[in-house]
């Protein structure tokens, strides 16, 4: 069974885009990278902008595509736990 975060560790955990793309990425590449639209096991190459590329089919994915928050036009992650200072 997976261990419950609280809401406070989970926003510790996951503060940063790019600490929950890692996060992603450990679940989606567990078994070797491989293309959500061609299926393809050749090289996916980290884009600047948190995006993956291809090299076989040449299209561009994110970690969240073929998943549940895919479609959603709610942000992944909103910072609205935040506070704004200033």
């Amino acid at each position: 069974m997976a261990k419950q975060l609280s809401f406070v560790a989970f926003t510790q955990k996951f503060a940063t885009p790019e600490a929950c793309i890692l996060h992603l990425e450990k679940i989606r590449f567990k078994d070797g990278e491989s293309c959500p639209h061609c299926g393809s096991m050749g090289k996916i190459y980290r884009r600047s902008d948190l995006a993956y590329r291809c090299s076989d089919c040449g299209r561009n994915f994110h970690m969240i595509y073929g998943t549940m928050f895919g479609a959603s036009k709610i942000k992944m992650l909103p910072n609205s736990h935040q506070s704004k200072k200033g």
